[in-house]
């Protein structure tokens, strides 16, 4: 069990079962991707930024497992749940984008 604190009372917890057993894979094959999860996904059309910034920012607040730090500063690893943690939502344009409406300007049509 995770148990949320406040910054003021970091207290460190034991990890699950589960947890130990992925940290102990870990440290034997550090550079192994096994439990490396990657992925994106491509949005065509317009959106709100300020809408997707706001929605991701829900789904990651809801996702507690998204706020566990893990520590070995102890005698065994331990978790720490801190749901204060904020991050940057920089909005970048494509490149492509820009140069795509600059065609009709250079006097080049789009195929």
């Amino acid at each position: 069990m995770v148990t949320i604190i406040s910054k003021e009372r970091a207290v460190h917890r034991p990890l699950s079962a589960a947890q130990l057993h992925i940290w102990f894979a870990q440290q034997l094959a550090s550079k192994s991707p096994l439990y490396n999860i990657g992925g994106y996904i491509e949005i065509h059309g317009a959106i709100d930024p300020t809408l997707l910034e706001t929605a991701l920012r829900r789904v990651v607040a809801e996702a507690k497992a998204l706020h566990v730090t893990f520590v070995d500063d102890s005698e065994a690893p331990q978790q720490i749940l801190d749901i204060s943690v904020d991050w940057s939502f920089p909005v970048i344009e494509s490149v492509w984008r820009r140069i795509l409406a600059r065609l009709p300007r250079l006097g080049c049509r789009q195929t």
